[in-house]
């Protein structure tokens, strides 16, 4: 059973690194009680003055230590009734998110200011509370450019652009922070036409304007466009260059991203991150860890979480745990989940169980990842009480609890999960349904999978596929090719997968005609280019039918690459009149692969019925790779 009491996180630390004794004390020397303290040092009596009370209220971060100056100045007759003062209080409770405080405190000025009015306008809209930030704004006696701003700003940001383009055009007196507020509204909504008329608009252009286009195409995608206008800039910072990198990581450039990374001038710690970012999205963990030694200034928090889900991603989980509990200088609950995500992906459930109850904290993920990694490997025990347990349960828990049903067959049962959902969980979304069909094939119970397609409300392109490649596990190449044509006919893509599968299918009941179609369909009706695996299998299955001389033709024609392997092992079961491909199949792959002791010997049991010994030998010798197997002679 999972404890849900964890001890703290540097006992943790001290714990993982094999520095706790029997009794959970660390083997470290204390620290001095208390520590210290961030919370600003009170002035002696003397010492009050308005300016040195200014200074404390400004550094303050403590609302507790806040409100005990705060009580401290309305004690003193001296600075009772300062609006100077009042408006720092009001400026400190709002920067802590005390709103109630920082909204009595304004109340209780008898005349308050224009800056009285802008800061605790400015405190509502930074948590983004629109109407009471309207409320008050509405109520000002004479607003200021900057109240106008901020209402603009805010509006912008909860997508609310009628009512920001309301106040822009309703604004006496615009500056440029007026103009890109609007057009930073227009650009996070996605509306780059609008945007693009705005900047035209524009009085005057600052870098700042510019690096909000650059940052709204990126957005929705549009690189292309995106550096077009990083080109044509005149003035570039390094937030034009990280949105330009970040661009391209979100299409999955990585190269193009890296191009811009070496090209900056200048690196900061978010530039360094992003592209650490860029290369976790798509797996490379040497690349992560090249700017992680090269390149980072210093690391933050997500730096440090970037590179630690680069390690999981490459199933490093020795790497994983060496910079998580030798490396990182302290933990967030993004920490937390990336190892205990590691864990789980390796099987090591007990290690996984183990770093879950030391947790300081769980949020939905971290129950998430748990629950997943119980439900794939059958402990379905433990993955149902980790599901009652949770506090919050998310789609993905629904789905991975009623899949775990499905993959043991108990069809009954998983349907029982998913009709029992309620409330605003969606987990009758086509991402659900998916999931179960496909735990459905997985399992073996291509009937089932059928059935529960069937029943789809709607079903997207990754539900086709599904389908595509179950059918194809279990050689039903009819079916399988049936669901492709259907794509075809609603207008889906099938993607790489399918066709490999489909020509798996081929392969293995030995239908070249079927092959042939669904790689010239691929090719045609979808625009799929075929990978080297698709030319090596459909070599294969020409091989299979003994039409070596259409085996040779295709690899010839694709460049060669594993298809030659395959031609060679064609060659193998049609000995009549193959000596030429299979020498040919035998000096390519003699140029193109990996020389190491196996692949001479797959080489030699393919080559020694028709080719002298010796030449192979010959080959082989040169490249100081010991033979380990027995020669024959040709006979």
């Amino acid at each position: 059973m999972v404890v849900l009491a964890p001890p703290s996180t540097p006992a943790y630390r001290s714990f993982a690194r094999g520095g706790l004794s029997a009794e959970g004390q660390e083997h470290s020397e204390e620290e001095p009680p208390g520590g210290v303290s961030s919370a600003p040092q009170l002035l002696h009596e003397e010492e009050e003055d308005e300016e040195a009370l200014a200074r404390l209220l400004r550094s303050c971060g403590d609302p507790t230590h806040g409100k005990r100056l705060h009580a401290r100045i309305l004690a003193g007759p001296k600075h009772r009734n300062s609006v100077y003062l009042a408006n720092l209080i009001v400026r400190m409770y709002g920067q802590c998110g005390h709103l109630r405080d920082a909204r009595a405190a304004f109340d209780s000025i008898r005349e308050p200011d224009v800056f009285s009015w802008n800061i605790i306008i400015a405190a509502y809209a930074k948590d983004l509370l629109v109407d009471e930030a309207k409320a008050l704004f509405d109520r000002m006696p004479a607003p200021s450019t900057v109240s106008w701003n901020t209402m603009i700003t805010v509006c912008s940001k909860t997508a609310r652009l009628k009512e920001a383009k309301l106040l822009f055009d309703t604004m006496p007196n615009r500056n440029l922070l007026s103009w890109n507020a609007m057009l930073s509204g227009y650009t996070h909504g996605g509306y780059m036409a609008e945007a693009g008329c705005m900047l035209e608009r524009l009085p005057e252009h600052n870098v700042v304007s510019w690096n909000t286009i650059v940052v709204g195409y990126a957005r929705v995608g549009d690189v292309e466009r995106a550096r077009s206008v990083f080109d044509a800039m005149l003035e570039r910072n390094i937030v034009s260059c990280t949105s330009l990198l970040q661009a391209y990581a979100a299409v999955g450039d990585v190269a193009a991203a890296r191009s811009v990374f070496d090209a900056m001038p200048e690196r900061n710690v978010v530039a360094c991150t992003a592209m650490l970012q860029a290369y976790v999205q798509c797996g490379d963990a040497a690349g992560a860890l090249d700017v992680y030694n090269g390149a980072m200034p210093e690391l933050n928090m997500l730096s440090w979480n970037a590179l630690l889900a680069s390690q999981v991603h490459s199933h490093s989980l020795a790497a994983a745990k060496l910079a998580f509990e030798e490396k990182m200088p302290e933990w967030n609950v993004v920490s937390w989940t990336c190892v205990l995500q590691a864990y789980t992906r390796w099987g090591q459930l007990q290690e996984a169980k183990r770093m879950f109850e030391w947790m300081p904290e769980r949020d939905v993920v971290a129950w998430t990842v748990m629950l997943l990694g119980f439900a794939e490997s059958g402990r379905a025990e433990e993955a149902i009480w980790l599901f009652a347990c949770a506090p919050e349960r998310n789609p993905d828990m629904w789905t991975a609890l009623a899949a775990m049903h499905c993959r043991s067959g108990d069809a009954r049962e998983a349907e029982r999960v998913m009709a029992a959902v309620d409330g605003g969980i969606p987990a009758r979304s086509v991402v659900s349904w998916t999931v179960m069909v496909e735990a459905y094939a997985q399992a073996g119970h291509i009937g089932l999978a059928a059935q529960l397609f069937s029943r789809m409300p709607e079903r997207d392109t990754v539900s086709w596929n599904v389908m595509v490649v179950a059918y194809a596990h279990c050689a039903r190449v009819n079916a399988s090719v049936h669901c492709l044509h259907m794509m075809h006919v609603l207008g889906l893509q099938p993607n790489g997968s399918s066709l490999l599968s489909v020509l798996c299918a081929c392969n293995h009941i030995g239908t070249v005609s079927s092959a042939s179609q669904s790689m010239v369909s691929m090719m045609l009706d979808h625009g799929i280019t075929p990978q080297p695996h698709h030319i090596s299998c459909l070599v294969d299955i020409l091989g299979r039918a003994g039409q070596l001389r259409n085996a040779q033709e295709l690899v010839e024609e694709h460049g060669g690459g594993p298809g030659w392997e395959s031609l060679l092992g064609a060659c193998q079961v049609h000995a009549g009149g193959a000596l030429g491909r299979e020498s040919l199949a035998a000096q390519r792959l003699m140029i193109n692969k990996p020389k190491t002791a196996s692949w001479f010997r797959m080489l030699c049991r393919g080559t020694s019925c028709y080719q002298p010994t010796a030449v192979v030998g010959m080959l082989a010798r040169p490249r100081g790779c010991l033979m380990q197997c027995r020669w024959r002679s040709e006979t």
